[in-house]
């Protein structure tokens, strides 16, 4: 099992979250979408679970780089590269919404409901766990457009 390095502060493996109908596990670093479980890569899970702790909030890009990886160098492709396979993963849900919403030169922003449950290693399917409220969050950072003239 790889360990956990990240500066912002240590995953903590007794705590599962749940984003919608997925279950979020770092005790095992591993992602369950309707009863099929996938293992992912630590960085991933790290993403999803800051994601998951402020959600419906921006968390910029450079926010992620120094909580995730802290004093390694790391460049914006290597963020969009983690994001755009956490998006893949999350396709294979039913719930069909999107959940990871980018802000154009900003960051991103976590757009599904979340719960977090102490664990006492004990997978959970999502269908064991206790309901929750249904409420989706919306970002709250605002967008400004921009406007371009064509030149003919």
């Amino acid at each position: 099992m790889q360990t956990i390095t990240n500066n912002a502060e240590a995953l903590d493996p007794s705590i599962i979250f749940f984003i919608s109908n997925i279950e979020v596990n770092p005790n095992n670093l591993s992602l369950t979408i309707e009863d099929i479980e996938y293992h992912i890569h630590l960085k991933m899970i790290e993403i999803i679970i800051y994601l998951a702790k402020k959600p419906g909030q921006l968390v910029t890009r450079q926010e992620l780089k120094a909580a995730i990886w802290g004093d390694i160098v790391v460049n914006e492709t290597g963020i969009t590269h983690y994001i755009a396979q956490i998006r893949k993963l999350f396709k294979y849900s039913s719930s069909q919404s999107r959940f990871i919403k980018t802000l154009p030169k900003k960051g991103y922003c976590l757009m599904a409901p979340v719960r977090q449950i102490i664990s006492q290693n004990i997978t959970m399917s999502p269908s064991k766990i206790p309901p929750m409220e249904a409420k989706v969050h919306t970002c709250s950072y605002t967008i400004k457009k921009k406007y371009y003239r064509r030149m003919d």
